[in-house]
C-alpha cells in the first residue's frame, strides 16, 4: 500500500492482471499504452495507487479538455475557442513581460496595418535585425496517435492540426507562419504592420509553440520543417530574406527560455538549435 509520502511500484503481473478486464477491442502492439495513460490509478480492489505519476499528471492536465470536448460537437467547438483564446492571451503575457526585461519590441496579435480585422500572426519579437514570427497552438492530440505505436496516424494527425486541415481547407499554424513571413517581407518598403518597419531585417527565425507536450518532442521541427519548405519554396518573398528552417516547441520548453532573454535574445537561442 501508499503510507504518507511513500510509493511503490506495482508488479507486472498485478497490473496486467487488473488491465486485462479494462482492455480496449483495439491493440495497438506490445508499445501501446494507451490504456495505461486513459486508467492512470488502479482503484480496484487495492485502493487508489498510481502506475506511473508522469501518466497520472498528465490525465490531470488534459483529462478535462476530453471530457468536455467529447460531450458534443457543439461543446466542443466552443471549448476548443475559448481555449485557444486562454492559451494565446497566456503566451502573449509571458513573452511581454520577458520583452520589455530585455529592452525589446514585442507585438501581440500582430494585425495587418491596412485592415485590422486581418491578423497576419499570433505574435512578433524584433530583436535588432531579426525577427522571431509566432503562431501558438492549442490542439490537444489523441493519446491513440501519440501512443498508438502507428506512425502514420501520428503523422496524418500532426499534419492536420499544425499544418492544414484538409477537411475544411483551414491553414494551422505552418502553413499560417509561411503566409505571415510572405506578406510581411513582400513589400519592405509597405508597413504591413502598424510602426514596424522590416527594411533592416536580416534574419528570420519561424516558431510555432504548442500547448501539447507533443510540439517539444525530438525532430517534431525537422518533420514540420519538411511542410514548410514545400510551401516556402513557392514564396519570391521568402527566398528574398534570411528564413531559418521552421522551429517547434512546446510551452515548457518556452517557459525555461524567457526568463533568459536578458542575457541571450530568443533569436540567439534558435540559432543556437539550429547550429
Amino acid at each position: 500500500g501508499v503510507t504518507g509520502v511513500q510509493t511503490c511500484a506495482l508488479p507486472i503481473w498485478l497490473i496486467t492482471s487488473i488491465f486485462r478486464s479494462r482492455q480496449a477491442k483495439r491493440d495497438f502492439g506490445p508499445n501501446d499504452l494507451t490504456i495505461f495513460r486513459k486508467k492512470p490509478l488502479v482503484t480496484e480492489p487495492y485502493g487508489s495507487l498510481p502506475t506511473d505519476i508522469i501518466f497520472v499528471t498528465e490525465k490531470f492536465e488534459t483529462g478535462p479538455y476530453w471530457r468536455i470536448s467529447d460531450v458534443d460537437k457543439e461543446t466542443g467547438d466552443k471549448l476548443r475557442r475559448f481555449w485557444g483564446a486562454v492559451f494565446e492571451a497566456y503566451v502573449n503575457d509571458m513573452i511581454t513581460a520577458s520583452a520589455v526585461a530585455a529592452g525589446v519590441r514585442f507585438i501581440p496579435d500582430a494585425r495587418l496595418a491596412s485592415d485590422h480585422n486581418v491578423q497576419i500572426c499570433d505574435g512578433l519579437l524584433v530583436e535588432g535585425d531579426a525577427i522571431v514570427v509566432m503562431e501558438y497552438k492549442s490542439s490537444m492530440f489523441t493519446a491513440r496517435a501519440k501512443y498508438g505505436g502507428d506512425h502514420v496516424t501520428l503523422r496524418d494527425e500532426i499534419e492536420k492540426k499544425l499544418v492544414r486541415d484538409s477537411a475544411d481547407k483551414r491553414k494551422k499554424g505552418v502553413e499560417q507562419l509561411s503566409d505571415a513571413i510572405t506578406l510581411l517581407f513582400s513589400d519592405p518598403t509597405r508597413e504591413m504592420v502598424k510602426g514596424l518597419d522590416v527594411s533592416g531585417i536580416k534574419r528570420v527565425y519561424p516558431l510555432l509553440i504548442t500547448l501539447d507536450g507533443l510540439g517539444g518532442s525530438l525532430l517534431i521541427s525537422r518533420l514540420l520543417n519538411i511542410f514548410f519548405t514545400k510551401l516556402a519554396s513557392d514564396s519570391k518573398s521568402i527566398n528574398r530574406i534570411g528564413v531559418r528552417p521552421l522551429f517547434c516547441t512546446d510551452i515548457e520548453g518556452l517557459e525555461v527560455v524567457l526568463p533568459y532573454l536578458r542575457l541571450l535574445p530568443l533569436s540567439g537561442f534558435l540559432q543556437h538549435w539550429l547550429d
